[in-house]
């Protein structure tokens, strides 16, 4: 009798033991699960990284204000921004009316280019104000303060603007309203994206205030006398390309930086060099293309399941 209770008894410790390793391993399994269930995973595709900066500029070019030599209406000779020889016809004005007495009309007055370049039917008051030399040398916050109104000439009055010459053989200089003058310095040649072409323009003179840069492009920029105030895009830095990842994804072990992977359905920590980064994302080496990695990594996943 003694011997079927000491048996029975061997056999409840057998099962409490099985129990607890199959509740056990359960548990675990579970917890693993839960572990990687709310995982965000993307998967490593190629890239570039960018340091572009959308800055405004105010442009200054070599501009000569054309009048009129008389009152009336103006009619022009060619299309805007077409290009005139000095003493050629850029325009002329039709006097309002016949002189008294007289039994013909006045008759219409030419307007000759006074100096050669592309002439435009519109002035905006700023022409002898912002200009290339007074950019480097005045004082640049009351320059700037000067606004400026834009005039299609229409009807005029005798010694009134009916347009302006600008010359397009030399180099536009421009004021940049940049965000920091860290790392600028007068000499430094910048990457400018004005209205999708990229020009190089060198810096000619820093300013603290108002903060910015006046610089000397390498030609003639195509709009800027249309449109003197606008906002271009500054290439602080050339792109890098690589493998782009949000920089949450980066995961610290030990003294090495990477990222977790799954590799053969099992999360595993990678090495990757960064190459570059802006605020959001990074760009990383070392990463073969279309990778699964998790992008919200957190200790205790490498060697468990994704699932």
């Amino acid at each position: 009798m003694a011997g079927v209770k000491r048996r029975n008894w061997r056999g409840l410790l057998a099962a409490a033991a099985a129990l607890v390793l199959f509740g056990g391993g359960a548990l675990w399994a579970y917890r693993a699960q839960l572990q990687t269930a709310t995982l965000k995973f993307g998967v490593a595709q190629p890239g570039t990284i960018t340091h572009e900066v959308e800055v405004q500029a105010v442009f200054a070019n070599q501009e000569t204000v054309v009048t009129a030599p008389v009152a009336g209406q103006v009619s022009f000779s060619g299309e805007d921004g077409q290009r005139f020889r000095r003493g050629e016809t850029v325009a002329t004005v039709q006097p309002a009316g016949a002189n008294p007495g007289a039994a013909n009309p006045a008759t219409a007055q030419a307007v000759a280019a006074p100096v050669g370049g592309l002439f435009f039917g519109q002035t905006d008051g700023l022409e002898s104000v912002v200009t290339p030399d007074n950019l480097l040398n005045m004082d640049l916050a009351k320059l700037l303060a000067e606004k400026g109104s834009d005039k299609a000439a229409k009807q005029v009055q005798s010694g009134e603007p009916v347009g302006k010459m600008v010359n397009n053989l030399g180099p536009s200089s421009a004021f940049l309203a940049v965000p920091s003058l860290d790392g600028l310095e007068v000499g430094q040649t910048l990457r400018l994206v004005v209205e999708g072409k990229t020009q190089t323009a060198k810096i000619k003179r820093k300013s603290g205030t108002p903060l910015g840069v006046v610089v000397q492009f390498n030609q003639y920029v195509d709009g800027s006398a249309e449109r003197r105030v606008q906002d271009i895009v500054w290439v602080a830095r050339p792109p890098v390309n690589g493998i782009v990842l949000p920089k949450q994804a980066l995961w610290q072990q030990g003294e090495e930086q990477g990222v977790l992977v799954v590799m053969e359905g099992v999360i595993r920590f990678r090495r990757v060099k960064v190459l570059d980064q802006d605020s959001a994302q990074v760009c990383v080496d070392n990463l073969p293309t279309g990778m699964s990695v998790v992008l919200t990594p957190r200790s205790g996943l490498e060697g468990l399941a994704a699932r």
